[in-house]
């Protein structure tokens, strides 16, 4: 789960950075089987339960699963599904849009055709439905500022005011997916790929004051086929480097880039 969408959504919407996100990935660890369509629950390894469900337990756009302290989340049939974490019985089932699952406190976020839905997890109710601004990708906050991702372009706005800059990204028009990653000395670096499509990975990094581009980049597809396709993409800031990882239906790459250039230093990749 990216942070980058929990915190576009709650922005939009509430005015301030939100509270705190839930379904990190502390122990305990619950896993989809979509083969046998089961949940299971992972204590140091070991099983501790398995809950059969029946139907398509998996979708297109990922998340697939998410899990707070109390309850565990799956896309299934057309909807989500809530199991309690300790037992994996079903608590309930909700039907409606299920694409990029967040958790944020109480609600459960999602976005279909350019709405946002969110459900009390508790009872799988509808608590409020809005429409996104045209385009929103993700979003983050810097210092009091808001930066936003969309199809097009890269924009920074204050409170009140018109934007600061906005940079146009290149080539993305069909990628439709990505996140924002702020790195060190307040710059940014933006994101783009394709959600059903093998179309590797776009970059620009930005400067965070000016919205100047400080460099572009791009990790290459896989270069394979499929007539059904899932991608997911992130990108991670660790010292120096980037960590760009797909993992997709045709297979996977993690390729790692010099921060302060945008020049591949590694790659590794395997095909299904």
């Amino acid at each position: 789960m990216r942070p980058t969408n929990a915190l576009l959504l709650l922005m939009l919407f509430t005015g301030d950075a939100g509270p705190a996100l839930a379904g990190g990935k502390p122990p305990p660890r619950f896993e989809i089987d979509p083969a046998a369509r089961r949940v299971v629950r992972l204590d140091a390894g070991t099983t501790r339960w398995s809950t059969s469900l029946p139907g398509d337990v998996r979708g297109v756009m990922p998340p697939h699963l998410l899990w707070d302290a109390k309850r565990v989340y799956v896309r299934h049939q057309g909807g989500i599904t809530a199991l309690a974490a300790e037992s994996g019985v079903v608590l309930w089932h909700a039907k409606g849009p299920t694409d990029r699952l967040v958790l944020s406190r109480d609600l459960l976020l999602t976005t279909q055709d350019g709405w946002v839905t969110a459900r009390a997890v508790s009872t799988g109710g509808e608590v409020f439905k809005v429409r996104l601004p045209k385009g929103a990708i993700a979003g983050l906050f810097l210092g009091q500022d808001r930066v936003l991702l969309t199809e097009r372009e890269v924009v920074r706005l204050p409170r009140g005011a018109k934007a600061r800059w906005a940079t146009p990204l290149q080539n993305s028009d069909w990628l439709g997916d990505g996140g924002l990653v702020e790195v060190a000395g307040g710059d940014l670096v933006a994101f783009s790929y394709g959600p059903v499509s093998d179309s590797g990975v776009q970059l620009v990094r930005l400067d965070g004051a000016s919205g100047e581009v400080v460099w572009r980049a791009g990790c290459a597809p896989l270069g394979v086929k499929h007539s059904k396709y899932m991608h997911d993409a992130t990108v991670t800031s660790e010292g120096d480097r980037l960590r760009v990882t797909s993992e997709a239906s045709g297979g996977t790459f993690v390729e790692a880039l010099d921060l302060r250039t945008g020049k591949r230093l590694s790659r590794t990749s395997s095909e299904r």
